[in-house]
């Protein structure tokens, strides 16, 4: 019933607010952490969320510069798949 090959299923999820946390450049790691509302696998590391929360951004905003108006959907890797939701204004959630 169900894909149930090598590499399926859940390995990471990423729930973020984008208008939380500091851009700032200065801000230390927990200031820019801010944003992240839930993050599984919850045993990794900060820096490693962090890189994280900054991809999945960063594919966002790549995305608007070709259509402002259609927000991102999915991406698909070589090896994986990240499907992107905005579950409200600003809250969006990140699977892979």
């Amino acid at each position: 019933n169900g894909f149930k090959g090598p590499g399926s299923g859940l390995r990471s999820l990423i729930i973020f607010h984008t208008a939380l946390g500091c851009e700032d450049e200065s801000a230390s790691l927990a200031e820019q952490l801010d944003k992240i509302l839930l993050y599984y696998p919850a045993e990794h590391d900060g820096p490693r969320k962090l890189n994280h929360l900054s991809l999945c951004e960063g594919l966002m905003s790549f995305v608007r510069t070709f259509d402002p108006t259609q927000p991102i959907n999915t991406v698909h890797l070589q090896h994986s798949r990240l499907v992107f939701v905005e579950c409200e204004p600003g809250v969006w959630a990140v699977a892979g």
